[in-house]
């Protein structure tokens, strides 16, 4: 198809004796370099067609600045202002040889995007700017409460193969289903993040994780409709610092063991986080009839506030999101050394303490110590706030209401 007058009109780089950008290839193709990275957008509802050729100018020009050495001024890479994205963005990243920075400014507007070259190691976002996924149009068609194998609408970003990346102070709105997805990358650190969507959005998680290691997040905002942060599979050394959740479902790992194959969680830190209004506070959640034979372990959650959080602490093996989960047989995901530590704060449920583990599996290594959560519900708390089903550890220091570990 050919190019719209708008896209043929676009502006030329700011510095015309850069050399231009190599042509894409494939990867793995025999003497074509190392490329530097590949953004790619999906179709989000009943847009007009993307206009790329202000984007593109800008990212080459952005390109050639890092290649040059003058990548600490971003405003030659990628210019937005609060934009109405009319295409949900995807990152898909791996090794490459240029450090790319990516400013995304409030005061300018940025464009649906194109394909860009592969991979990358060494990545900067920042400025400011915020994307809008205009979510509200497309969720009343989620169908993901009716069946697991419901087909995932697209999200506002999606980082896939990143290497040593910072994202940092942009805001993400409205997501049509996740608002930022991370996925087979290591060493990212997200920070001053904000991510809002109304309490009743569906499957809208701020930020998921799955199969990937080193991933940081920090001093960031989140309000949204799921998980403020959900991990998956796969994930190794994770840590969640100064995060503000609420509205939301907590912060929570799994669900695990729904698909052969799944990897290992291990080493998650979640440390002087504040939950407010959220439905649940720190979960964990694993589906019965796990095809999957896989560990949770080496978890802490440390100097956490809750404020009128409905349910506490959870670890839900007999976790089912669908109205048709199998439940036959009991998880096999085996959950192992979670500390819970300095917690306090006001929860709405009769239960502080629910912790529903697997009978094939059962947790070993909870401990709970150094807890103070206030009943703040309307009805009546029950006599005993903790439930603990097939569950072995500890309980050191004050810990209120009484535990049942």
């Amino acid at each position: 198809m050919g190019q719209s007058s708008s896209e043929a009109a676009a502006p030329a780089c700011r510095r015309p004796s850069s050399p231009p950008l190599p042509k894409r290839r494939r990867p793995g193709v025999s003497g074509q370099g190392r490329q530097p990275w590949l953004l790619r957008t999906r179709e989000a509802g009943n847009q007009e067609a993307a206009k790329e050729a202000s984007f593109r100018s800008g990212m080459e020009c952005g390109m050639r600045r890092a290649r040059e050495g003058n990548d600490s001024d971003p405003r030659g890479s990628i210019p937005a202002r609060s934009n109405n994205l009319q295409r949900a963005l995807q990152w898909h990243n791996g090794d490459a040889s240029d450090r790319a920075h990516l400013g995304i400014h409030p005061s300018r507007s940025l464009q649906p995007i194109a394909p860009f070259p592969d991979y990358i190691n060494g990545l900067v976002i920042s400025g400011g700017g915020r994307f809008n996924g205009q979510g509200a149009s497309a969720w009343p068609y989620n169908q993901c409460k009716k069946t697991q194998d419901c087909k995932p609408l697209p999200m506002n970003l999606v980082f896939s193969f990143v290497v040593n990346a910072a994202i940092k102070s942009i805001s993400s709105i409205d997501s049509m289903f996740f608002h930022i997805h991370i996925f087979g990358s290591r060493n990212i650190t997200f920070d001053s993040i904000k991510i809002s969507a109304p309490g009743d959005s569906p499957n809208t998680d701020g930020i998921h994780i799955a199969n990937s290691a080193n991933i940081q997040v920090s001093n960031s905002v989140i309000g949204t409709g799921d998980d403020c942060i959900s991990i998956g599979p796969g994930c190794t050394n994770l840590t969640i610092f100064r995060v503000l959740c609420g509205p939301g479902h907590g912060i929570s790992v799994g669900s695990l063991g729904k698909n052969a194959g799944e990897k290992d969680v291990i080493g998650l830190y979640v440390s002087k986080c504040n939950l407010t209004g959220t439905t649940n506070g720190l979960r964990i959640k694993t589906l019965q009839s796990s095809p999957s034979t896989l560990k949770a372990s080496h978890f802490r959650f440390e100097q956490i506030i809750m404020n009128n959080v409905y349910n506490p602490i959870i670890i839900d093996q007999n976790y089912c999101p669908s109205a048709n989960c199998p439940k036959k047989n009991p998880s096999l995901v085996k959950i192992t050394d979670i500390k819970y530590r300095n917690i306090m704060g006001t929860f709405l449920s009769p239960v502080a303490y629910n912790l529903v583990c697997s009978e094939a599996a059962p947790c070993e290594g909870v401990e709970l110590s150094d807890i103070s959560l206030k009943y703040n519900g309307n009805g009546k708390q029950a006599n005993n706030a903790s439930i603990c089903v097939h569950v072995y550890g500890s309980s050191n220091g004050n810990v209120k209401p009484d535990p049942c570990i």
